[in-house]
């Protein structure tokens, strides 16, 4: 009879132990809650530790991204009622705004019929 898989008595963790890393883990966590830091100070925290690993301080700034930087789509767009489609001036308002353009450009009709 083999003895790889299957129950085997007294095998793997005892019960109540904890890793290493989780009790290190827990005891930070009570300290930062005995220090009155919210989780995402805690969190960030974590993060900005250079003596932390690696992958812990990922962990940390992927936990902490959703509460510091929104997404995208849930930010309301509102259109200002100044703004106008091109299509929605007027001839003169067009005009206008190419003179504005030229102005900032420098160049003006005269030149560029003579530069082709």
């Amino acid at each position: 009879m083999s003895n790889r898989g299957g129950y085997r008595p007294n095998a793997g963790r005892k019960k109540g132990s904890v890793a290493s890393h989780r009790k290190l883990a827990n005891e930070a966590t009570v300290r930062a809650i005995g220090e009155g830091m919210t989780p995402l100070e805690y969190l960030l925290n974590i993060m900005r530790n250079v003596t932390e690993d690696a992958d812990r301080r990922l962990d940390a700034a992927k936990a902490a991204a959703p509460y510091v930087h929104p997404r995208l789509s849930s930010l309301a767009v509102e259109k200002d009622p100044g703004n106008r489609a091109i299509t929605e001036l007027s001839d003169e308002e067009l005009y206008a705004m190419l003179g504005h353009l030229k102005e900032i450009v420098g160049t003006d009709d005269d030149e560029q019929q003579t530069s082709h």
